[in-house]
């Protein structure tokens, strides 16, 4: 923190950078929790049924770790 006060000094842009540091972190491990609590099953049915690496993204793990992406969200906010 000390070093991007020195760089940016204290104003807005300092602020915004410090916040999006501190709130990266708290945001990737609940992603990571979310994703790897998806049941294997759901993994396995979205291989069985064809979807591309981004489909399986997008339509099923994402959908499925909802809820623990929503308890990042609530702890970045």
């Amino acid at each position: 923190l000390i070093p991007m006060l020195l760089l940016f000094g204290n104003s807005p842009v300092s602020a915004m950078i410090a916040t999006a540091i501190f709130a990266t972190p708290p945001m990737v491990r609940a992603t990571m929790l979310g994703l790897s609590r998806v049941p294997s099953e759901i993994d396995d049915f979205s291989e069985m049924a064809g979807c591309t690496a981004r489909q399986k993204l997008w339509r099923v793990l994402l959908p499925s770790a909802r809820p623990t992406l929503m308890v990042g969200v609530n702890q970045v906010i």
